[in-house]
């Protein structure tokens, strides 16, 4: 979970330029990806591989997911 803090970062300054719902669909995405990717593994340098797609997901949906829903309140 080491690239949650730079990849929320980048998503911060993303999200200005092609939206927050977007990138929260594309984090949805990663995250179908990444478990694609738990379930077709055959060992754990796939799942090494796959981490960068969960950080997306978790940063997406958490950061961005927190600040649309304070945006809608």
């Amino acid at each position: 979970m080491r690239h949650w803090g730079l990849i929320r970062t980048v998503l911060g300054r993303v999200a200005g330029r092609s939206g927050q719902r977007r990138l929260i669909a594309a984090g949805g995405l990663a995250g179908v990806a990444y478990l694609a990717a738990m379930t077709l593994c055959t060992g754990p340098v796939v799942l090494v591989g796959a981490q960068p797609l969960n950080a997306v997901f978790v940063a997406s949906v958490s950061g961005l997911g927190l600040t649309l829903v304070q945006d809608v309140v």
